[in-house]
């Protein structure tokens, strides 16, 4: 996943956003901010309750507690089976007076209507300028879900324990499409995925070990307030469906006349599948670290909906475990 470009593709869904009439008064509303953790999670819990976070402009007053609005976009008739992009430039970086970069905000949705079900794909970028010639890229691709009009989804998530980067939607459908036209899109079965790498104790690694499911929640209690946390992240993905997350620092340099990149932090690339409560994450992982180029594993475990799975990380500098959950709203 090469955060250098754009993450918007030309076509996110085509194979499957195959039939149904819109509305034109349906609207989508997708707002990047940036938090501290605290701020946060206080956001996630206001917007959760079912008076506060029923209104579109609930997030705006929110937002006056000490976040900070990155992007704020609005589309009319955004299900409408072809790509609709949103961007927002605030700067770029430069070699030899030639644009290399464009920081700010780059979102690209694709949805369309399925009998009762509206749903879309969304990829999108926040880049940020570092130090120098160097940016944050938060990014995520593929990222699928079943739209919930009159309510808002956080769509995506980046965290490092000092800040968090967050994507939030509200989505207003005002008619399904005729149930007669289901389409032939198969199950729409959607989750949030959530992992947080975290360096821990090894005999801290012992206990979690020993963690029942039933116990899992409070397990994950004591790993966060023992645990220095180095990435947490969250997006959405739906069965059998491809989805990338990342979180980098990416150095841009020039070398025999080429623009190089050298990057730090972490990437994902994979998948979930199954069914009920029998599901199977499997993501192919890559953890950057500057001048060393990335190390890369394989993450695979049996998932229950809703219950924490801690498994071991090797050879990665800054995390020796993931708490990893799939659930659904």
């Amino acid at each position: 996943m090469n955060p250098a470009i754009p993450l918007f593709r030309t076509s996110i869904v085509a194979a499957t956003l195959l039939t149904a009439g819109v509305s034109a008064e349906d609207s989508v509303r997708l707002v990047a901010i940036q938090a501290t953790p605290k701020d946060a999670a206080t956001l996630r819990a206001d917007l959760a309750d079912p008076v506060k976070g029923a209104r579109s402009m609930a997030i705006d007053t929110l937002l006056k507690k000490g976040t900070v609005l990155l992007a704020d976009f609005q589309e009319a008739d955004p299900w409408r089976q072809e790509p609709v992009k949103m961007t927002k430039i605030v700067g770029e970086i430069k070699f030899g007076g030639q644009n290399m970069k464009d920081l700010g905000v780059v979102a690209g949705i694709e949805g369309g209507k399925f009998g009762p079900v509206t749903a879309d794909a969304l990829d999108a970028e926040i880049a940020l300028p570092g130090k120098g010639q160097t940016y944050r890229s938060y990014g995520v691709m593929g990222n699928t879900t079943v739209a919930k009009s009159g309510r808002w989804q956080e769509r995506a998530w980046w965290g490092d324990g000092k800040d968090t980067f967050m994507l939030w939607q509200y989505a207003t459908v005002n008619a399904p499409a005729d149930p007669a036209k289901r389409s032939e899109t198969g199950s729409w079965d959607c989750v949030r995925v959530e992992m947080r790498w975290f360096q821990a104790a090894e005999a801290d690694l012992a206990k979690l070990a020993q963690a029942k499911p039933e116990s899992r929640d409070k397990a994950m209690e004591w790993l966060s307030g023992k645990a220095k946390l180095w990435k947490e992240c969250g997006f959405r993905a739906r069965t059998g469906e491809r989805s990338m997350w990342h979180s980098l620092e990416v150095e841009l340099d020039m070398k025999d006349g080429e623009v190089i990149e050298r990057q730090d932090g972490l990437s994902l690339d994979g998948s979930f599948s199954g069914q009920g409560g029998d599901l199977k994450m499997e993501w192919d992982v890559e953890a950057f670290v500057k001048e060393k180029g990335p190390t890369s594993f394989k993450l695979t475990a049996p998932m229950a909906p809703g219950v924490w799975v801690f498994l071991p990380v090797k050879d990665v500098a800054n995390s020796n475990v993931v708490a990893c959950r799939l659930s659904r709203d």
